[in-house]
């Protein structure tokens, strides 16, 4: 009855004087009146926030699915995970080549500045000062913490959005198994639209992921000490306590932007949105052999986190998407066929041939 009676109050309260526009309610004169009127009218601040984040989170996607297409045109071709220059002349795969896409498509982001910083290093990738700037448009609003303000940050710039390598395993190793993926991007390939048979509106290229604000938190990587199943990786995470159960971590996903390390700037569609991220051992030591990792999507939006299709369209993904079983294995990027992982393993997949699932 409240709101009928509100609607009463107003309907014969005296008008402003002044020509009422669209949608906008008759004040009620009596200051009570006036009090009650604000609170069924206003909007309220929170949710009025989080639809802005929400709006700006979805505005820097689709710059970047322009920088995407127009890094396609110029090279026929997507970026792969990892690039040069790098002139460090190690065989080790975990240092070679990890200057990430981002400074590769920084000019296509309109920042040409930083694009000719980046290529005109000559010493090791990961180390590339350009990594000290920062890029508005890869930093998701509902992530407030800034640079400077907490113990993971190392002095570069932040990120919150991932390259999708579909639902397989991945590691740093560029030459031999983990060269090529089931998704959009891999370590030593380079992905041509016309290749991706799934269809470029059904196919994710890049999906948003948590930065963590300390060691252990939701966002950063565990090291489970070997291999592990997705269900020992779901377990690794107290939702309790909102902290890993062990206490070894990665710790910078999220904090080196030009990075092309696979725990820093890679998705999986394996676990559902805001699942953990695993690795078999500390993030920095999975880089080659039988080792890898499992690095989920995530965001601070309530219930989901925003997706990058290969179209350049955005959409939110739910945390409830159907995944599958955790009791099943992570594909290997060789693997062929379906994704095992239900509608969000099939969004990660370039080849799958799966049938068109509505988002």
């Amino acid at each position: 009855m409240v709101p009928f009676l509100i609607f009463e109050t107003v309907s014969k309260a005296k008008r402003e004087p002044s020509p009422q526009s669209a949608g906008n309610l008759p004040r009620p004169a009596g200051s009570g009146k006036t009090s009650l009127w604000f609170f069924f009218t206003k909007k309220k601040p929170g949710k009025a926030r989080e639809a802005a984040r929400r709006t700006t989170c979805t505005n820097n996607l689709k710059q970047i699915g322009l920088a995407l297409h127009g890094f396609h045109d110029a090279h026929k071709a997507l970026p792969k995970l990892k690039n040069g220059p790098d002139t460090n002349g190690s065989n080790n795969p975990g240092v070679l080549l990890r200057l990430g896409p981002f400074p590769h498509l920084s000019a296509f982001l309109e920042e040409q500045a930083i694009y000719d910083r980046a290529m005109a290093w000559t010493g090791i990738a990961y180390s590339n000062p350009v990594g000290e700037q920062e890029i508005a448009t890869l930093v998701c609003p509902s992530d407030t913490q800034k640079i400077g303000d907490g113990v993971l940050d190392v002095g570069y710039g932040r990120q919150n959005y991932g390259f999708s390598v579909g639902d397989c395993k991945m590691n740093m190793d560029h030459t031999n198994r983990y060269k090529s993926s089931r998704g959009v991007f891999a370590n030593g390939t380079m992905t041509q639209f016309h290749k991706i048979s799934d269809g470029l509106s059904k196919t994710i290229a890049l999906v948003a992921f948590i930065r963590p604000t300390g060691r252990g938190e939701i966002g950063d990587v565990t090291n489970l000490a070997g291999p592990f199943t997705l269900s020992e990786c779901l377990a690794a995470f107290n939702s309790g306590t909102g902290r890993y159960a062990g206490t070894s971590f990665q710790a910078c996903r999220g904090w080196r932007w030009h990075d092309g390390f696979c725990c820093l700037s890679v998705v999986q569609t394996i676990l559902p949105p805001n699942s953990p991220s695993c690795s078999t051992l500390s993030g920095w030591s999975a880089t080659k052999g039988s080792d890898y990792g499992i690095y989920s999507a995530g965001s601070r939006h309530p219930g989901g986190c925003m997706a990058l299709m290969a179209d350049g369209s955005t959409h939110l993904i739910a945390e409830t998407i159907a995944a599958g079983s955790p009791a099943g294995a992570a594909h290997e990027p060789t693997d062929l066929g379906p994704s095992r992982f239900g509608v969000w393993g099939s969004l990660g997949t370039k080849t799958g041939g799966e049938s068109s699932e509505s988002l």
